[in-house]
């Protein structure tokens, strides 16, 4: 009678730390850091509003705590104002040429 005491809240203890390793790395997964880069072409324009309000819910979930970047060349005037509009709503964090791309990408420490 013990022995199936001792086993049973084994193996719901089991259970629970297979729960919680189930919700934590799968449902859940580790949040996103570092850098996410956006370099639409002049065609792709109209689909960049969604793709940086996705990366913004991401980020308000907690699953991503990089930062947005958006590479601006080869835009229209037209484009690139619709840009700079997506940037005053806080869904850009930076707007750069390509050249200073790499920049960012590899930061030099001082």
């Amino acid at each position: 009678m013990l022995w199936q005491i001792i086993l049973g809240v084994l193996l719901a203890g089991f259970g629970l730390a297979a729960l919680t390793l189930f919700l934590t790395r799968f449902l859940f997964p580790l949040p996103l850091d570092g850098l996410y880069v956006l370099s639409p072409s002049a065609a792709q324009v109209q689909f960049l509003e969604q793709q940086l309000r996705g990366m913004c819910w991401l980020r308000q979930m907690g699953l991503f705590r990089g930062r947005i970047l958006v590479v601006s060349d080869g835009l229209t005037p037209g484009q690139a104002l619709f840009l700079q509009t997506l940037a005053r709503q806080n869904l850009v964090d930076e707007i750069l040429p390509r050249a200073q791309l790499g920049e960012q990408m590899n930061p030099q420490e001082e």
